[in-house]
């Protein structure tokens, strides 16, 4: 189907599919090369928005901070 914003078509698909991720496995840690069904390369969509987390909407951070598990630190071991 046709999309007006295909950045933020995106980011909703990295986000939906990491939201399937944490839902199953309790935290927000997918390996880099990780495929949630059909969307490749879970992990480095989860990098990727460490990397700018400054130039993320605080509504994108306000998401990502109320999925099970998700830390900013790439290293972290919290759940």
């Amino acid at each position: 189907g046709w999309v007006w914003d295909l950045h933020e078509f995106q980011w909703d698909e990295g986000f939906s599919a990491l939201q399937r991720f944490t839902a199953r496995e309790g935290h927000a840690r997918p390996k880099g090369i990780h495929k949630e069904e059909g969307y490749n390369r879970l992990g480095q969509w989860v990098g990727k928005q460490r990397q700018i987390r400054d130039k993320l909407t605080p509504e994108r951070i306000s998401r990502l901070e109320a999925l099970p598990g998700w830390t900013w630190e790439a290293r972290s071991r919290s759940a």
